[in-house]
């Protein structure tokens, strides 16, 4: 965790949740990626690698519970890329208002 503030970056993180475990990781404070372990065919908004109330991934690329995952972010300007364990989740996309805005 840091304070600092970043204009574009990537950022890598691995993690293992529990059986329905979920957890979030928060770039430039507005929007976060979802991870988490529901087991869904069809992508939601709650599907890991989801950017909450932004974007739905592509495909459920998460692995099931108790397994070592890894997610990438980047952000550069208004667009954000999701990949989880190696499969790009979510697509490229602008956000409708600059990310880290209030």
């Amino acid at each position: 965790m840091t304070v600092q503030r970043y204009q574009d970056f990537r950022a890598h993180a691995e993690f293992r949740l529990p059986e329905r475990g979920t957890s979030d990781l928060f770039p430039r404070d507005r929007y976060w990626v979802i991870l988490g372990t529901r087991a869904q065919p069809e992508p939601f908004q709650g599907t890991t690698g989801a950017v909450h109330k932004f974007l739905i991934p592509n495909e459920n690329a998460g692995l099931r519970p108790n397994v070592r995952q890894a997610v990438d972010i980047t952000l550069v300007g208004r667009r954000i890329t999701v990949v989880i364990n190696g499969r790009r989740s979510s697509s490229i996309k602008s956000s409708p208002v600059p990310l880290g805005a209030l």
